[in-house]
């Protein structure tokens, strides 16, 4: 059975076990962020935006969420002639929706134990499966081992052609690879019940801003680890994909522009409590809530800015400004910083927050 078929018949998604396909509507421009998540982060359905690959973007743009910036044609259809746009369907019409009533419960704070849980990791698992980063990734891979094993087979220097053919491959598998990751079957059964236990077992927290505006990006959500190992090899702190190990401090992800999920791992009062009462009891208490102070959010958005794929948004303009940086080594050698050399303490947080406002001021910000 083919990888289409396959999808036709098997799309499957966490928690979701009632599937109906639904109208296969062409649709050449697909949302790599969601127009539905994008209006939190809007004023009047407007956002700022900029772009942290292009070098001569010196301030942000303002665009409506449904903007072609935050498209690409033909994104989630299959690299076949006549594919239907059926994984772009099932995430507009059956899973986008769902993220309304997400924020509704929270904004009521109701259901927030085990129900509103569920819908939350259905919603970052999508959000972090789906996006442009994780395809990326994949068509990085995939090339490097194809361009490897046909240099070791042909033993001797590959042709122009001969590579040019490897990184088309390449670009079908990433996008096949990205796509099977929703199929109800056995190669992601591990890979979504790894998902659900890691975010689950853990403390919920919303972070509740009446101050300074969260950002977000094209990759929302990252991992903050505390793995000295990561230090000592060179390696972020801050993963643009969940890590699922428990040496990732806590799972973040900006929920709208005063809003933020911050899901760490249990503290030694958590795991007294999960062992006194059991997992199963666990895992309803509800989540809670946290008013953070402005340099929490300051960090924050810094990790969101280092975890973007290629889009940092945000609901004011003033909120970006900060991330048009004028001299770039010095901010990179800034991030790196907040990235690592920070993780142990919340004096850590300050000190590069105190380092950061510096840096901005002496750059006329």
């Amino acid at each position: 059975m083919g990888h289409e078929q396959r999808l036709k018949n098997h799309v499957f998604f966490v928690f979701l076990k009632n599937y109906h396909m639904v109208k296969m509507a062409e649709k050449k421009k697909q949302h790599i962020a969601p127009k539905t998540y994008l209006k939190h982060f809007s004023k009047d359905n407007f956002v700022w935006f900029i772009n942290k690959k292009n070098k001569y973007q010196t301030k942000p743009l303002r665009e409506g969420v449904k903007h072609s910036i935050f498209k690409k044609d033909y994104y989630y259809n299959f690299p076949y002639k006549k594919s239907k746009p059926i994984l772009e369907n099932f995430f507009g019409e059956i899973l986008e929706p769902k993220y309304e009533k997400i924020m509704s419960n929270i904004s009521n704070k109701q259901n927030l134990g085990l129900e509103t849980k569920k819908l939350l990791i259905e919603w970052l698992f999508m959000m972090n499966f789906r996006s442009s980063m994780f395809r990326d990734n994949l068509t990085r891979n995939v090339t490097w081992i194809n361009y490897m094993r046909k240099q070791l087979e042909k033993d001797s220097t590959l042709s122009e052609n001969e590579t040019q053919d490897i990184f088309k491959e390449g670009k079908q598998m990433g996008k096949l690879l990205q796509i099977s990751t929703f199929l109800d079957d056995e190669d992601n059964k591990d890979l979504k019940e790894k998902f659900y236990m890691d975010f689950m077992c853990r403390k919920w927290v919303i972070c509740t801003s009446n101050t300074k505006n969260f950002i977000t990006s094209d990759n929302p959500g990252y991992s903050y680890s505390i793995s000295a190992d990561l230090v000592r090899l060179g390696r972020p702190s801050v993963s643009s994909m969940y890590n699922l190990n428990f040496d990732a401090r806590m799972h973040v992800f900006p929920l709208s522009h005063n809003k933020c999920l911050q899901i760490y791992l249990p503290k030694d009062e958590d795991v007294v409590k999960m062992r006194n009462i059991g997992i199963e009891e666990y895992i309803k208490t509800p989540i809670e809530f946290h008013e953070p102070e402005p340099f929490e959010i300051d960090f924050t958005n810094m990790c969101t800015f280092i975890s973007a794929h290629e889009l940092i948004i945000g609901k004011d303009e003033k909120d970006l400004l900060l991330y048009c940086s004028k001299n770039k080594q010095v901010f990179n050698e800034i991030l790196q910083i907040v990235n690592n050399a920070s993780i142990y303490s919340m004096d850590g947080v300050r000190s590069a927050i105190l380092l950061l406002n510096y840096y901005f001021e002496s750059q006329g910000f």
